[in-house]
């Protein structure tokens, strides 16, 4: 999946604003392995929101291998199926009409009939900088990552009134603690470190 780079692709006619290196920085450099945070990349256009949504498998469910038992099987397709219910997610005001277009998600260790589509070829990596896909960080331990990408269509974008909402993803996933959300607009570019005691984010 494309992430950070997609997003500010799609922002393209508004890039020419922001300083080079400002753009390298943030178009350029993958988040720490840390439990429990995530990264979460916008680009907003006319019509439509793209977010891109990166961190730890374990920022987001209990277990970061291949799921082995029946419990943790089950844990992970719910976390597929609250992933893919993207709309109770992430809110934007209800006057620009917005409804889930796309929504999909990566990982190593999630099974493809979870996913709900193969994974990719051998050479068209996730982007983590793993070579094998997923490495172990400690003695049996599994270091895994999970990418989800949703597109949002909003025919009647407004930016007065502009928010995101992401009460809902903390409401799904408990273990997520620290959100660092980059986001790119017609009006510019602005970031937030948004918590379950602090969901919003207004530019």
């Amino acid at each position: 999946m494309h992430k950070k780079a997609l997003a500010l692709l799609a922002a393209a006619p508004f890039l020419a604003f922001l300083a080079p290196a400002d753009l390298f920085a943030q178009g350029e450099t993958h988040a720490p392995h840390v439990h429990g945070a995530a990264t979460l990349n916008i680009a907003v256009e006319a019509d439509s929101i793209d977010l891109d949504l990166d961190g730890p498998l374990a920022s987001f469910i209990s277990f970061e291998h291949a799921p082995s038992t029946p419990e943790q099987r089950a844990e992970m397709q719910k976390l597929a199926d609250s992933l893919m219910d993207a709309g109770s997610l992430f809110s934007f005001p209800a006057a620009w009409g917005c409804r889930v277009s796309k929504a999909e998600i990566e990982g190593e260790t999630i099974p493809e009939d979870i996913l709900g589509h193969p994974h990719k070829a051998e050479g068209e990596g996730h982007g983590h900088g793993h070579e094998d896909g997923d490495h172990e960080h400690a003695e049996g331990e599994v270091h895994s990552d999970l990418e989800a990408e949703f597109v949002f269509a909003c025919p009647s974008i407004a930016s007065e009134v502009a928010t995101l909402d992401a009460s809902g993803l903390f409401k799904a996933f408990p273990n997520l603690q620290d959100l660092d959300v980059q986001l790119v607009s017609p009006k510019g570019q602005t970031g937030a470190e948004l918590s379950p005691s602090s969901t919003s984010l207004a530019w």
